[in-house]
């Protein structure tokens, strides 16, 4: 796989070994955590939707925001003076 600050895999091969080697691991740990993790009874209260959904929209401008410094979006720039 090469990488260049992402992550590519040349060819199909290369997805389906990460598949091979990854899916087996995530089953086996599954598993254990089925075990090995305490009960947690339910919580009594409801799924609160508006605020799952501003916080999903808050994430995205934060990886957003994180994005355009790393890449040097112009309106981060400063101004010429």
């Amino acid at each position: 796989m090469r990488v260049d600050g992402r992550a590519r895999p040349r060819d199909e091969t290369n997805v389906r070994l990460l598949f091979a080697f990854n899916v087996p691991i995530g089953i086996v740990r599954f598993l254990i955590s089925t075990r090995l993790l305490p009960y947690t009874p339910p919580s009594k209260h409801r799924f609160d939707l508006l605020s799952a959904v501003l916080s999903a929209i808050a994430f995205a401008f934060l990886i957003s925001g994180i994005n355009g410094i790393g890449h040097g979006h112009p309106a981060l720039e400063p101004s010429p003076e």
